[in-house]
């Protein structure tokens, strides 16, 4: 969390770190990190008493940035885990790997990474908490995973 506060504060944002449905609730965006197993994530979420209140803050449509496990948690379930997601995406996350033993693929295919540009498309600056700067300097991003969906 060190490294996103971080990187937040440095576009110009100020980010709170809470654990507390009543923060998210009045928040203007929100992210959702993580790092572990989906199970574990789940758990705190439903422990936090934060599942419902993270599903409700998506419906509302403000900015919700999900980064890994956060963002794995988003769909119905996982191979990894036995406890179901928040369902906010339909489908259950796997790995490359393991869609590749389902499904055929061209020989050539690998995982997906590298460089690619990121276009903003939401017109309602307003309700976006990050600076101009922020969009200028996020024009190109490397990406790598070896998750999907099925």
């Amino acid at each position: 969390m060190h490294s996103v506060d971080k990187a937040l504060r440095k576009v110009g944002a100020n980010p709170v770190i809470t654990s507390g449905p009543e923060e998210l609730a009045s928040a203007d965006a929100a992210v959702l990190p993580g790092v572990g197993a989906s199970d574990a994530v789940m758990t705190a979420l439903n422990s936090l008493r934060l599942t419902d209140p993270v599903k409700q803050f998506a419906a509302s449509g403000r900015p919700l940035l999900c980064i890994c496990i956060g963002l794995q948690v988003l769909f119905n379930s996982s191979e990894e885990g036995d406890l179901p997601g928040l369902g906010l995406v339909q489908g259950k996350r796997q790995t490359h790997s393991t869609r590749n033993e389902r499904q055929t693929w061209k020989q050539d295919e690998s995982s997906p990474h590298g460089w690619n540009e990121v276009h903003f498309t939401h017109g309602e600056t307003e309700r976006n908490p990050f600076s101009e700067e922020y969009h200028k300097v996020l024009i190109s991003i490397f990406f790598t995973h070896i998750l999907c969906s099925g």
